[in-house]
């Protein structure tokens, strides 16, 4: 029957848009929470940089954050997992040599909410 299958054909249609904008609202929801970095994203750092800095518009739970070279490859840091809330969270290491970096994190809001997010910056 046509009618039957252009229903379903209509339901497949809502549940995808559905699952969309849901997918699209998180990812919305998580870059929505970061007020600040440094270095900023994209930026190029002409001084050596030894720290990484993530400041959340609302209080977050920082569960991982990992600096990595342009071959992938993880620089060693200082970082604690804090079970509280905050909205500055730091993450040390030595001067970092001339290359390009990207930073990834891992959080969750106050709702329960998992976020994640990265940036990128170069030391010259």
């Amino acid at each position: 029957d046509l009618h039957a299958v252009t229903l379903r054909k209509m339901k497949r249609l809502k549940l995808v848009v559905l699952s969309a904008a849901m997918v699209l609202s998180s990812n919305l929801f998580a870059h929505g929470i970061m007020h600040e970095t440094f270095p900023a994203d994209g930026a190029s750092m002409t001084t050596p940089t030894d720290r990484v800095e993530l400041t959340f518009k609302n209080p977050t739970k920082l569960i991982s954050i990992k600096l990595f070279d342009s071959e992938e490859k993880s620089v060693p840091a200082n970082f604690e997992r804090s079970m509280q809330a905050g909205t500055r969270f730091e993450l040390m290491f030595p001067a970092l040599e001339p290359d390009s970096y990207s930073v990834r994190w891992k959080g969750m809001g106050e709702d329960g909410h998992m976020m994640k997010g990265d940036f990128e910056f170069v030391q010259e």
